[in-house]
């Protein structure tokens, strides 16, 4: 499960031809770590911002702000949503807790489809809502999901609107391969081209001081 609740999630990127990146899952991260990021290439992070189950992430601004002052350059954020909140409810508190200098990528993610509040054939118009009302106010998006959930969320592995299919797709697929040759197999939303992959789950491995990481290849 990819689930990113009370967790950071952190995705790195690494400057090369096939950029590669990093999903770390722990509470806290120093300003040393993001420094050993900048060090060894990386450009990029994504932390959780709002989960509707558990409500805001307390420690994105923290991080955003350490991962700043190391010079990271980039800064994005994932909201998680089951449609238990109302679209522009979802905005408001992700809003109010996204710092005033953030202009990364908001990935919204359709979470586990056992948690779900709302019926099967009103998700897809809930997340087509989502995505309106953040492109409304002028905010950079993109979808966090794997073909296995989205069927599981929507019914339909092909499920998608004129919205929701233009944006960026982040995916997971833990194959263990950087490269997108394994969506063509699995494609899924409507996108023909991810823009990241999730080719590893979990793994107990040091890397600059955090031993939780997930690998993640990109292009974007």
């Amino acid at each position: 499960m990819f689930k990113t609740c009370l967790f950071l999630a952190l995705f790195v990127a690494l400057a090369s031809a096939g950029n590669l990146a990093i999903l770390h899952n722990f509470p806290t991260a120093n300003l040393d770590v993001f420094q050993c990021y900048l060090q060894n290439g990386i450009d990029r992070v994504v932390s959780s911002v709002w989960d509707e189950t558990v409500g805001p992430v307390d420690i994105f601004n923290d991080n955003f702000k350490a991962a700043k002052a190391a010079g990271i350059p980039q800064y994005d954020a994932i909201v998680a949503v089951n449609g238990r909140t109302t679209p522009q409810e979802v905005l408001q508190e992700t809003l109010g807790n996204l710092p005033p200098t953030f202009s990364g990528t908001v990935w919204i993610q359709p979470w586990w489809h056992l948690a779900w509040a709302i019926p099967m054939p009103q998700r897809l118009a809930y997340i087509d809502s989502v995505v309106q009302i953040f492109k409304g106010h002028g905010l950079k998006l993109g979808i966090y999901s794997s073909q296995s959930e989205w069927t599981f969320i929507f019914g339909d592995r092909f499920a998608t609107t004129v919205n929701i299919q233009p944006l960026p797709l982040y995916y997971v697929n833990a194959d263990g391969k950087t490269d997108f040759n394994d969506f063509s197999f699995g494609i899924f939303g409507g996108w023909n081209t991810p823009s990241m992959k999730e080719y590893t789950g979990i793994m107990r491995q040091s890397w600059c001081h955090v031993v939780e990481e997930s690998r993640i290849y990109y292009e974007l």
